[in-house]
């Protein structure tokens, strides 16, 4: 493919409703919306599977979505990146010591990136005096370590791909409507 953008989609053959309809399904993913929007008035969902079949169409979406990821700045070592913070991170690190956490101002973007959810919960209670005595009390939830990792091990290739193999009763061949799948 070509170094940029228009080089690698002026060698497609598509029509303007083509394109049209291309940028509509990169932005919603709704192959009817899209084809709607294009213009494909009658039957615009059988329409979009029809076109999303074509492979220039499907070269052009790859396009659009290598540019969109390339604006936003998203690759595949800055995913791996952030997603490593929340495999290797440590939720001890979030406390000063056994009792306290750290005030936010102190923890790091590191630290700050395996916390999912804080939620605080305050409570007054008071003294036979009546005076009252304030107890704010901090729950984090942190990221699944992990989904992170399995992330991280099938970005990689670490995992061996899943396989499936399907048999009838003592391996014998599962009848399907009159057909007979043969295990290979």
């Amino acid at each position: 493919m070509a170094d940029n953008f228009e080089d690698e989609v002026s060698e497609l053959a598509l029509s303007e409703r083509e394109i049209t309809f291309c940028e509509q399904y990169a932005i919603y993913a709704n192959g009817t919306k899209a084809a709607t929007i294009a213009g494909y008035a009658n039957s615009p969902g059988q329409t979009s599977k029809q076109l999303l079949k074509k492979d220039d169409i499907q070269a052009y979406l790859k396009a659009l979505r290598a540019k969109a990821a390339e604006l936003a700045g998203v690759t595949l070592i800055r995913n791996a990146q952030e997603i490593a913070k929340i495999a290797y991170g440590n939720a001890a690190s979030l406390r000063a010591d056994w009792m306290n956490v750290k005030d936010w101002d102190e923890l790091t973007d590191e630290e700050k990136s395996i916390i999912s959810e804080v939620k605080a919960q305050v409570t007054t209670t008071y003294t036979k005096q009546g005076d009252p005595i304030t107890n704010e009390l901090l729950h984090f939830k942190t990221h699944n370590k992990l989904a992170a990792l399995e992330m991280l091990n099938k970005m990689f290739g670490f995992n061996q791909p899943d396989q499936v193999e399907l048999s009838g009763k003592d391996g014998a061949p599962i009848q399907v409507t009159g057909m007979v799948i043969k295990k290979e």
